[in-house]
């Protein structure tokens, strides 16, 4: 990453020298100028992607309308080059643009064994069949599985189980009504082995993504009347939840 960090931190200082030397400007007036568009730019890159375009178009266009928008500025600004050229150049970016927006584009590839893949808000949703049988749930770029099902419940691995013997380190662990509260409830791995661990354990799950509930639900079997689901952010759920509501709270 070196490369193009110092890149990055050499961009500047050549702008105002530019900018100074098309205007017979002073560096001071050159560097307003040039700070005054980059605190510019920036608020609209932290707030238009934020609250416009990641809801709109998801990811994968975000990332290519930005990379675009610089590529056009670039070849307005480049030095040298007829209005023709830069206008044919311009237009060329527009139409591959264009086609990319309306494509059915991802920037992660599909696997193989995939059932279902889905772009929401905060993610890249991928449900895969692997070949033991079992579906997993994988995220973004799908590095390590964010949560498993079996359907003949065969397979117990990963830290889903240790999450599920909590409430044995309770007093009366089998007997006593576990009331867990799960934060961060995925495709609600650790959520059905706590229910079938535990008779009268009810679980409630809470997970920030609708997309990944909906996913879970249709292709990880996440339906259980002891399986609480809330679709949310999980601090402030336990900030209006009694303390006495609950037994074990699991991150």
């Amino acid at each position: 990453a070196a490369l193009p960090l110092v890149t990055m931190g050499t961009f500047s200082p050549l702008l105002v020298s530019e900018r100074a030397r098309a205007d017979d400007a002073t560096a001071g007036t050159a560097s307003g100028w040039v700070t005054a568009w980059a605190t510019l730019g920036s608020l609209l890159g932290s707030l238009l992607p934020a609250f416009v375009l990641l809801p709109l178009w998801g990811t994968s266009r975000t990332y290519l309308a930005a990379g675009a928008v610089l590529c056009v500025a670039a070849l307005l600004l480049w030095p040298g080059r007829a209005r023709r050229d830069r206008n044919l150049a311009v237009g060329a970016w527009g139409a591959l643009v264009l086609g990319g927006l309306l494509s059915p584009l991802s920037l992660v590839p599909r696997r193989p064994g995939t059932l279902a893949e889905h772009e929401s808000l905060h993610h890249h949703i991928a449900i895969v069949k692997r070949p033991a049988g079992h579906r997993v749930l994988l995220l973004n770029a799908g590095v390590g599985e964010s949560s498993y099902w079996d359907p003949a419940e065969r397979l117990f691995y990963g830290p889903w189980p240790l999450m599920a013997v909590t409430p044995a380190l309770l007093d009366r662990p089998r007997e006593a009504p576990h009331r867990v509260a799960l934060v961060g409830l995925g495709g609600g791995t650790a959520a059905r082995m706590l229910v079938r661990a535990y008779p009268r354990a009810q679980v409630h799950g809470v997970e920030l993504d609708p997309g990944i509930v909906r996913m879970a639900r249709r292709y990880l079997d996440l339906r259980h009347a002891r399986i609480h689901v809330h679709v949310g952010d999980g601090r402030p759920w336990l900030a209006r939840r009694p303390a006495a509501s609950t037994d074990v709270v699991l991150v």
